[in-house]
């Protein structure tokens, strides 16, 4: 019996160190299934897609920004702003504007056009990464693909995610 107490102390210190991993950024196993996920799609799409990046705030103004990546470049970025009415009216557009390859960056609103490898890495490198008092927050409701990644403070009340939302992914 005496043989087994290095293997039982073994395996022990083996399965102990594994639970007690901590991630290097929070929902490290998630972000890395998804971003396989992702390089298939890429593969599969040629790096040719658009996604769609939206945002709504407690007052009502909803954005969306549709991003057209081709070839792994960015080549168009289109923005709308809008306001939302009490039902049954429709919500009113603020603004709208679209960006090509001769104007990309020429608006300050919105998200940069970022390729989904850039978001990423982004997700990982910063919206993820450990931090004291704040909740993490990560979703792959595109198909595998990320469609949520952030934090919010804690006691923070309203329009406090730092992050990016990604409602679609498509190939072109």
């Amino acid at each position: 019996m005496k043989k087994g107490y290095p293997i039982v102390l073994a395996l022990f210190l083996f399965c102990f160190s594994t639970a007690c991993k901590k991630e290097s950024f929070h929902f490290e196993n998630e972000l890395e299934k998804s971003e396989k996920v992702w390089l298939t799609f890429k593969e599969a799409s040629g790096n040719s897609y658009s996604y769609l990046v939206t945002n709504l705030t407690w007052t009502g103004t909803e954005t969306e920004t549709l991003i057209t990546i081709e070839n792994g470049v960015a080549t168009a970025r289109s923005y709308v702003e809008r306001q939302r009415q009490t039902p049954p009216d429709p919500p009113v557009t603020i603004q709208e504007w679209t960006e090509d390859t001769t104007s990309l960056y020429s608006h300050r609103l919105g998200p940069l056009p970022l390729t989904l490898d850039e978001v990423y890495a982004v997700a990982k490198n910063e919206f993820l990464k450990n931090r004291l008092h704040v909740k993490f927050s990560f979703r792959a409701d595109n198909n595998g693909m990320i469609s949520s990644a952030g934090y919010v403070p804690d006691n923070c009340m309203d329009d406090c995610f730092t992050g990016i939302r990604i409602s679609s992914i498509e190939r072109l």
